[in-house]
């Protein structure tokens, strides 16, 4: 069963919808050619369901453009939040960074390749 229809099971605390609902935190090292996608399906799926959300990426040093693209992308997903580490830190690192900075109720972490669906 998909993870939304799992969360819809669970009615969500009316204090809930007035905060951050869920965080999502993905860390990124040179996925400029697949994360754009992946945070647009993440938060079209949020957005349906009528969660307040936050997108937490830490790009942990990327060289191949990843960090200027999620910058770009804070217009058109203003729920998302870039922290960007100086030099390679790895995934350890760079998910417990987000997580430590997530202020969400809820806090979901993943890969941000797409390898598993947003929904």
């Amino acid at each position: 069963m998909p993870l939304h229809e799992q969360a819809d099971a669970f009615p969500v605390a009316e204090e809930a919808k007035n905060g951050i609902f869920l965080s999502v935190v993905l860390p990124a090292y040179n996925e400029a050619n697949s994360v754009g996608p992946y945070l647009r399906s993440i938060a079209g799926v949020a957005r349906t369901h009528g969660y307040r959300f936050e997108i937490i990426v830490v790009d942990d040093g990327s060289t191949d453009g990843t960090l200027p693209l999620l910058q770009s992308m804070t217009r058109e997903i203003p729920e998302l939040r870039i922290l960007a580490n100086e030099v390679n830190r790895k995934k350890g690192y760079s998910v417990r960074r987000g997580v430590l900075e997530s202020r969400g109720q809820y806090v979901l972490c993943a890969d941000s390749d797409g390898a598993y669906p947003a929904d």
